[in-house]
């Protein structure tokens, strides 16, 4: 006869392995922003990217922030168009403490891929967080946000 403790261990290590696995699909099946790697220096790769559109927002938490980006990426736009989660999303808090992290995402709607980074600044007192829109899509065929807190911004070629 299996124990509770058993059970309960074992029922555990199964969804910590299922979450594990998901979270390495998604990984690695999630879209990038294309870049060109310019250089490699002890270890770190510095790119290339070229001009971008995001759909940004500021909200008092990331937690905030990513869900008003999240629910664009849903369909809360004016096309009600469903776009795809990207990685990596970058993020900074507000004055009040933390730093930059950056992670590796209806009614008549065409599927949109999101790509990779997402950003995240701080921003007063709030935080600042993008999600990069696919390469397809310039500032004006992107979908347009309902959301008056979330908007459309061009960004320029950039190295980092």
């Amino acid at each position: 006869m299996v124990s509770r403790k058993t059970l309960a261990a074992g029922t555990l290590a199964l969804a910590g392995v299922a979450f594990v696995g998901r979270r390495y699909l998604q990984d690695r099946t999630t879209p990038e922003v294309d870049y060109e790697t310019v250089a490699r220096v002890d270890g770190v790769e510095i790119r290339r990217y070229p001009p971008t559109v995001v759909v940004e927002t500021v909200a008092p938490s990331q937690n905030q922030a990513f869900r008003r980006l999240f629910e664009y990426i849903s369909g809360a736009n004016r096309g009600a168009t469903e776009v795809s989660m990207t990685a990596p999303v970058e993020s900074e808090a507000g004055r009040d403490g933390g730093e930059s992290v950056s992670m590796t995402a209806p009614v008549e709607s065409e599927s949109v891929s999101m790509t990779a980074p997402v950003e995240s600044d701080r921003e007063g007192d709030g935080v600042r967080m993008a999600f990069f829109l696919p390469a397809e899509y310039d500032y004006d065929t992107a979908p347009r946000p309902t959301d008056e807190s979330v908007r459309l911004v061009e960004r320029p070629g950039r190295t980092v």
